[in-house]
């Protein structure tokens, strides 16, 4: 292993910048960052369109921090039933403003469920890192018949890291480190150490995620009701230590409902809200607490009739700072 002083600032003898030992860590540093690839969110779905209804916008999923500018992946599965129609689901990456907006697709033909794949490749850097997270924003389409999505998968695509120090203060290597014959600096080493934190912080992790269709009404939506109900348990997973967590919200309504609320209980602290379009929330806490406690959103209508919707949850779990 490579020798590591005390002070970063001072310069010791160890091994040799061309040492196999020394090279190995290189190499390791250089896929950690290409290697890693949490999932933002995953789940199964029921999202139905048909034809004559146009594009439709189906789902909205919170993608934070991401400040090295990875390309996102939505990994589908699905289908173009009933008609030998094609399918077309085109995701777009965007701040809620669309000051700047990503955008790709991808079709389908076949009658039984496929995988599918959009690969957004990103144009500017997300430089406000999760204080203003982008929002992802699935559509489908299909000219003949009823296309369909089972289940959506959204992650990064981890690539190469570009050499020097990159937005998240991840530092990619370059030729000078694997210096033949000369003593590998302490600095160096810092900078191999604080990788995986650096790469940690700048992907987090989707820990639950519920996916609904936004155009889904009535028996086809899984998480509605016209009165008072806890509509969506679940159970968080097991966490450690002081972390931070977001919380994101996507409801809808229809009918005359005229006010409503959604709640969502996890670990000892509860997020309310009674606006429609997605909410987020913050929270630092005990990962124990968390999972100490089931998780469960709680939907009401207060005002008017017809339904509330829960189109999205995801928590996720965040760089404390």
């Amino acid at each position: 292993m490579a020798y590591l002083p005390i002070e970063p600032v001072d310069l010791g003898a160890g091994m040799a910048g061309n040492a196999t030992e020394w090279s190995t860590l290189i190499d390791n540093h250089a896929f950690v960052y290409s290697a890693t690839s949490p999932p933002i969110a995953t789940a199964q779905t029921n999202i139905q369109v048909a034809s004559g209804a146009g594009v439709v916008t189906v789902a909205e999923i919170i993608v934070p921090q991401n400040e090295d500018n990875e390309a996102i992946r939505v990994l589908l599965r699905w289908s173009a039933g009933g008609g030998g129609g094609t399918a077309t689901c085109e995701c777009d990456l965007s701040d809620d403003s669309y000051t700047t907006n990503d955008t790709a697709s991808t079709t389908t033909t076949s009658a039984t469920e496929t995988d599918g794949l959009v690969s957004i490749p990103l144009s500017s850097p997300n430089t406000a890192g999760s204080s203003t997270p982008r929002t992802l924003r699935v559509k489908l389409s299909i000219d003949t018949g009823t296309a369909t999505i089972t289940a959506i998968c959204v992650h990064y695509a981890a690539a190469t890291a570009a050499t020097g120090t990159l937005a998240s203060g991840f530092q990619g290597h370059h030729s000078g480190w694997y210096t033949s014959g000369q003593p590998v600096p302490s600095e160096v080493c810092s900078r191999l150490m604080d990788a995986p934190a650096l790469v940690a912080s700048d992907r987090p992790v989707g820990l639950v995620t519920v996916i609904d269709d936004i155009e889904a009404g009535g028996s086809r939506a899984r998480h509605s009701t016209s009165s008072t109900a806890l509509v969506s348990p679940f159970f968080p997973p097991a966490d450690w230590g002081w972390r931070k967590y977001r919380i994101a919200v996507r409801i809808s309504r229809d009918g005359t409902v005229s006010a409503h609320s959604a709640t969502v209980f996890l670990g000892p602290y509860e997020f309310t809200t009674t606006a429609t379009g997605l909410t987020q929330w913050t929270q630092l806490m005990d990962g124990k607490l968390m999972q100490d406690y089931q998780g469960i959103v709680g939907l009401a209508v207060t005002g008017g009739t017809g339904n509330v919707y829960l189109n999205t949850l995801q928590i996720m779990r965040e760089p404390a700072a």
